[in-house]
């Protein structure tokens, strides 16, 4: 399993090399490989490294960086969270904010507080503003990425 893991890791971090790149093209060309789907007549392969995603998901968290590579509604991105966070605000607001990027003020580099508040519950908003304030001034322009919680 530990290889597998690695493997999967590898296809996160690593999207640039050959490998991920085809993987991509076959297996999910329209989503990041996090939220990859199980095919039908997938490769043995494939099949063996999406096995691992889970794992992956669970134990791994986002730096934030610019935000542009997280989902705002799937992926894991505030700490001490173990699911994507549920809006509070109507659908029709929060799907204006698909990206965490979304969530950033360029010219600041900080969090539109105001919008963190409409869509997030009272219990949510304080990991989400007191945590990623730290990162976003020192690694804007950073892509974001995943990293251990090990």
């Amino acid at each position: 399993m530990e290889l597998l893991a690695k493997a999967a890791w590898r296809l996160c971090n690593n999207s640039h090399q050959m490998c991920a790149q085809a993987l991509k093209g076959r297996y999910f060309p329209d989503t990041p490989v996090l939220h990859a789907k199980k095919k039908k007549n997938s490769t043995w392969a494939w099949q063996s490294i999406y096995s691992v995603m889970h794992f992956i998901r669970t134990h791994s968290f986002w730096v934030l960086g610019n935000g542009k590579n997280i989902l705002t509604w799937k992926d894991n991105w505030i700490q001490e969270k173990e699911s994507p966070p549920i809006t509070i605000a109507y659908f029709e607001v929060a799907v204006n904010y698909h990206t965490v990027s979304d969530l950033i003020d360029a010219d600041t580099r900080s969090l539109k507080h105001n919008i963190i508040y409409q869509l997030f519950s009272e219990r949510c908003t304080p990991n989400i503003i007191h945590e990623n304030t730290i990162y976003l001034h020192r690694q804007n322009n950073m892509e974001a990425n995943k990293k251990w919680e090990f």
